[in-house]
Formats: structure tokens, C-alpha cells, sequence
């Protein structure tokens, strides 16, 4: 992972290549400034700028690289690594708000659980102590197991594999006959997260993973250094393949913040059916809203982000509501994304004062 090392005196400029640029965040004093960069289109949002006594940023942004002078009187700079910080790609992923809650997520020094993991961005953007994650996708989980017993072997046994269509049909082929259980099973699930259409998660009946290979765009890999600093956050994890009912009612308690970011149902639609055959339902969602009012009486702080749907944000009243911006593809193609907003809804207010803007 590419970082500028702090502290940075008065005036500073960095320069990072395309590939490199992803997510930067950069904190002086009293402002913060979060920088993302999807393709050729760099966006720029303001977090928490009080700004008492501190210049803000002069920002100049090119299409082949960022450049960025700062006029500040220190900067501490977090997560710049062109694959965000999570070593995998998942709908629905929560990259682009790492940036503004992980720090606020660190200093509280709480215990941190996730009961519907995914790429886990959060989790690897905030580094808490002790964290509990826990996913319904046992063959994510395992990945998550291994990388932290071995990312070198993990890594080698990836990029070892090579990137063409023959040889990603043989893998998801041993992929879809193997128990999802062992270091082979890792190894082929980062490969397949890495070569297949737009970095889709999805499974048929028979729960066989079945997207197709990406024949014109495909993710970098990871560094192993990216790999190994991923291996270091999992070890102050537990990690469980379990339902999101269990974990919840198991760890969701006085002390902890419990980051919950489910697949979204909406009436008879699903909104984001880049998952599989166990969808999220409506009884689902019923279960989920019961569990989180019940973690709040038990003291947990919770951070919820959901589609923006207002019959659900009705069934938290009192609660704290707030909007992020989000990126989905339509029909699945990575050349029709739009934006859209999601709901956060929490109980803890340092959760909204980290939102951009």
C-alpha cells in the first residue's frame, strides 16, 4: 500500500499514477478532506470542515494522475491503495464510505461487529482492536481464513493462475465441485473475484457460482503487501459463517458498534440481485429491524445503511438519518453506473458528523 508518510510540514505535493489512485483521505487539524477516483472521474468532498485557523486544500486533479498540493500545517493520510482497502471486489461494497467513518470507528476503541461482511471495506479501512465479522457465504469466509493464515501462499497461488477464459471455466468448474474449504478454494475464489464480470458474487439453484468470465475489463490484482496488511486486520477478527440472526444476538451488546449493511428488499423487487439464490426477503428484513431495536436497548451502537425506502426509515423513529452517495451499474454493465443515494440510519452521532457533505 502507497502512503505519504506523516506528518507533512506547511506545503506538501504528491503525485500518484492512475493505477495507484483510488481512495485518500487526508486530515489537517480541524478539516478533512476525502478524495475518490473511479476511472477518469475524480470527486472531491469536504468531512467535517470546521476549519478554525487552517487552510483548506488547493486540489489540482488531472485525468492520467492525481496531483494534490496541500497548504496545511499537518497531514495524516489513510488508505491509498488503488483497490480501496478490502483485497476483494463485492457488490455493494461500502469503499467510498470508509473514508469518513473509520476514523471515528478507531478512536472509539469499540468493539466492532458485521453480520453481513461482504468485502468488509469498513473493517479494513477502520482497523479496529477486536472485530467480529460473520457472512451466510461460506466460501467468502474461508478466503477470509486462509488470507489470514497465509497470505503469501494465497497471493502466489493466485497470480499464478492464468488470466484467460479456458482457465477461469476450469477453475470455476473445481470451484463449483469442491467443498469451498481449504487453501485450493481461497485461492480460487480470489481468483475468480478478480477475472469475472465486474466483480459480481452470484449463484444459481444449485448454488454454484455461475459468472462469466470478463473479457474486456479485469480488476488488478492486489499486492501482497496488500495481502499481508489484509492478513494482519483478520487476526484481531473472528470470523463465523453464520446466519445474521445468531451473530447479532450473540455480539451485538453494551460497548461494541454493530455496522450492519444488508442486500436490500423493497416490496416484491429485490434492489440488488448481484448476490444468489438465498435473497434477502421481506421476513429478512422484519427479523433485522426486530434485532437492531433490541441491540439498542442492550446499548450497542449501531450504524445501518439500507435503499433509501422510507417505510423502512419510518420503523426508526427517533433514530439518526442520514444520506450516502452511492455507485450501481445498471443491467450489470460497468458503462451504465449511476449515482443514487442510500439511507444510514444510527443511533451514535459521531456516525453522521463523519459523513461528507
Amino acid at each position: 500500500m502507497a502512503v505519504i508518510a506523516p506528518p507533512i510540514p506547511t506545503s506538501a505535493t504528491s503525485e500518484f499514477s492512475s493505477a495507484e489512485r483510488s481512495l485518500f483521505s487526508a486530515k489537517a487539524g480541524k478539516v478533512s478532506l476525502a478524495i475518490r477516483s473511479v476511472g477518469d472521474a475524480t470527486e472531491v468532498t469536504s468531512v467535517n470542515s470546521t476549519n478554525r485557523g487552517y487552510n483548506t486544500a488547493s486540489l489540482q486533479l488531472e485525468s492520467k494522475f492525481l496531483r494534490a498540493d496541500f497548504n496545511l500545517t499537518e497531514i495524516e493520510s489513510n488508505h491509498l491503495t488503488r483497490h480501496g482497502p478490502s483485497p476483494i471486489r463485492w457488490a455493494g461494497s461500502k469503499r467510498y464510505v470508509v473514508a469518513g467513518l473509520s476514523d471515528a470507528i478507531r478512536e472509539s476503541n469499540l468493539h466492532y461487529v458485521e453480520p453481513f461482511a461482504g468485502s468488509a471495506a469498513l473493517f479494513f479501512g477502520a482497523r479496529p482492536n477486536s472485530a467480529t465479522l460473520g457472512d451466510l457465504n461460506g466460501k467468502l469466509i474461508n478466503f477470509y481464513k486462509r488470507l489470514r493464515e497465509g497470505a503469501k501462499e494465497l497471493h502466489a497461488g493466485m497470480s499464478g493462475l492464468s488470466r484467460d477464459v479456458e482457465t477461469y471455466n476450469r477453475i470455476r468448474k473445481k470451484f463449483n465441485e469442491g467443498s469451498g474449504n481449504s487453501l485450493e478454494a481461497a485461492i480460487q475464489f480470489a481468483y475468480l473475484n478478480r477475472n469475472c464480470f465486474n466483480g459480481i458474487w452470484r449463484t444459481n439453484q444449485r448454488g454454484e457460482f455461475n459468472v462469466p468470465f470478463s473479457k474486456n475489463s479485469r480488476s488488478e490484482y492486489p499486492s501482497e503487501e496488500h495481502y499481508q496488511k489484509s492478513a494482519e486486520n483478520l487476526k484481531r477478527a473472528k470470523l463465523y459463517c453464520s446466519d445474521f440472526r445468531k451473530l447479532i444476538e450473540q455480539n451485538a451488546k453494551k460497548d461494541c458498534i454493530l455496522f450492519v449493511d444488508p442486500p436490500y428488499f423493497s416490496g416484491s423487487e429485490r434492489i440488488f440481485i448481484e448476490y444468489g439464490s438465498e435473497c434477502f426477503k421481506k421476513n429478512d428484513l422484519d427479523d433485522l429491524v426486530y434485532l437492531l431495536h433490541k441491540a439498542n436497548r442492550n446499548g450497542a451502537r449501531i450504524i445501518f445503511t439500507y435503499h433509501n425506502d422510507k417505510s423502512v426509515a419510518d420503523k426508526f423513529p427517533g433514530w439518526l438519518k442520514g444520506k450516502i452517495s452511492v455507485t450501481r451499474n445498471v443491467g450489470g454493465f460497468s458503462g451504465s453506473r449511476k449515482g443514487a443515494s442510500e439511507l444510514l440510519i444510527t443511533n451514535w452521532q459521531p456516525a453522521l458528523r463523519c459523513l461528507p457533505c
